[in-house]
């Protein structure tokens, strides 16, 4: 449902939708396949709370990415 309230929302034409989703499903997931690795990467390569430091630093810059997209989606959706 997520996803196709999405599309209606930034009016995805039906022609494409099965490509969209697609490509929504390939993004939403690829966090599950390789932040655990990575976070565990970090963690293991700097013990304490250097390690920690770096596995925030990057949660922060995966937040940041996230809002910063969704402020162009909003923005693109009002001008259509």
């Amino acid at each position: 449902g997520v996803y196709f309230a999405l599309l209606e929302e930034s009016k995805v034409s039906k022609e494409v939708t099965g490509i969209a989703v697609g490509l929504i499903s390939v993004i939403g997931f690829l966090p599950d396949i390789f932040f655990y690795p990575i976070a565990g990467r970090l963690l293991d390569a700097a013990p304490g709370v250097q390690g920690h430091q770096y596995f925030f630093t990057l949660l922060a810059i995966i937040s940041i990415v996230g809002i910063t997209i969704t402020i162009t989606l909003l923005r693109y959706i009002k001008r259509v």
